[in-house]
């Protein structure tokens, strides 16, 4: 790239841009989140219509690699998107919350000064967006929703992440996951939903 910049777009629905310094870098853009609601609109919209959300499922941040003739070539895979919270950023110390991250329905997305001076990959959509993270790092999750009490028998499964046994947040950790939608695995590339209308 000739020290040109070039940035990558975040999935729809959220997921924050991969931004790109160097030739010696690939980096991509994080996962958005898939959600149903009440409302029609894009998850970030929503942020005054917390009842109008029935389900946030998070996606998961980009990925980062780093290629050199003198060195080992490096790799750091994307954090998933979680349940109650999100996958960290690099540093353990951000993550997306039922209350609080990067934004609401919205990763970061954002070219402050030393964002632009790095290379770094794109948090993760979802109730709360993931953190990005600059240099060689993995940026953040996003976190999920299933706090309207209008479901029951409420649940989400996410890769790895942190546990909840509250009803409003209960959160299941797995390590099963496939490109298909299948009951109780994560779902790896784009997001899925079904809706069964059960009859009145």
């Amino acid at each position: 790239m000739d020290g040109a910049s070039t940035r990558y777009a975040g999935g729809y629905n959220g997921g924050g841009y991969g931004y790109e310094k160097n030739a010696s870098v690939v980096t991509s853009g994080g996962g958005g989140a898939t959600h149903i609601s009440l409302k029609t609109g894009l998850l970030s919209t929503l942020s005054n219509d917390l009842d109008s959300i029935l389900i946030a499922a998070a996606g998961g941040s980009g990925g980062y690699a780093y290629y050199s003739s003198t060195k080992t070539d490096t790799f750091w895979n994307g954090n998933s998107g979680g349940g109650v919270i999100g996958g960290y950023s690099f540093d353990k110390t951000k993550a997306a919350t039922q209350t609080t991250g990067y934004s609401f329905g919205q990763a970061s997305d954002t070219e402050d000064t030393y964002l632009t001076t790095s290379n770094h990959s794109g948090g993760g959509g979802g109730l709360y967006g993931g953190f990005s993270s600059w240099g060689e790092k993995g940026s953040g999750g996003g976190s999920s929703y299933i706090g309207n009490d209008l479901l029951f028998d409420k649940k989400v499964y996410c890769y790895q992440c942190e546990e909840s046994n509250e009803s409003n947040t209960k959160t299941i950790a797995t390590t099963e996951k496939s490109t298909d939608a299948i009951k109780n695995y994560v779902k790896i590339g784009s997001g899925h939903a079904r809706i069964t209308y059960l009859g009145i």
